[in-house]
């Protein structure tokens, strides 16, 4: 082997072994309002470009995208009989350390917001619930009787633990300020299952706030997909 041919192949094992130390995120993605008007976006990955699926019944499948110090978004730019080509078109800010964040979408006027949530869903228990205030109005919510209820800030999250158990029924009821009194906005009974954990969004809609339970099932023990 001459030593042209040795440099070449020593680069491309090199090369090999970048892209297979190459630092990944899991990532997932949920719609907070209407999903039907989401705009296509696609991921980096090592299998190549992922579509990133829109859907605010619960969060897409997770995907193991290239980690950079901003995870860019891009969109797919048709070329015709030629291969398609793929242009960053925004770039998601990331907390530090994250193994997997949760992407919040939503539609502004002119853009698409989104916001990463460090949630890692690989270690969630079904008690490791997920709150999301939209609302200008700080929250008090309770979930079982004689707890101590958990605050959310106005238009914050909260990753909160909660104490009862799986298996069975637990009453839930959410508080806010109204016209200068505490008032109950949402009463009822919500289930408590093995393999699932809830994230609860609070929206405004016209003078009231509306509640969306939405059951995040768990992935520890499931073979993931993007693999």
């Amino acid at each position: 082997m001459g030593p042209l041919v040795l440099l070449l192949s020593l680069a491309v094992s090199v090369l090999h072994g970048q892209q297979a130390n190459n630092p990944t995120v899991g990532v997932r993605a949920l719609v907070i309002g209407d999903a039907s008007a989401m705009p296509e976006r696609y991921l980096s990955t090592k299998k190549g470009y992922e579509i990133l699926k829109f859907t605010n019944a619960q969060p897409s499948e997770l995907i193991h995208a290239d980690r950079t110090e901003k995870l860019p978004l891009f969109a797919k730019i048709p070329a015709g009989s030629e291969k398609d080509s793929y242009q960053a078109v925004q770039e998601v800010s990331l907390p530090a350390a994250a193994k997997n964040v949760l992407l919040l979408f939503w539609k502004g006027s002119e853009s698409l917001n989104c916001f990463a949530v460090n949630d890692n869903i690989l270690e969630a228990n079904y008690n490791n619930w997920l709150m999301i205030n939209t609302t200008e109005k700080p929250i008090g919510f309770l979930i079982g009787r004689g707890e101590e209820p958990f605050f959310i800030k106005p238009n914050g999250i909260l990753k909160c633990r909660i104490t009862s158990k799986h298996g069975g029924g637990v009453e839930v009821e959410g508080r806010a300020k109204w016209d200068g009194r505490i008032k109950t906005f949402y009463s009822t009974y919500w289930p408590i299952r093995e393999g699932e954990r809830s994230i609860v969004i609070f929206l405004r809609k016209g003078g009231r706030i509306k509640v969306k339970k939405i059951s995040d099932y768990l992935l520890r023990d499931r073979t993931d997909r993007s693999d």
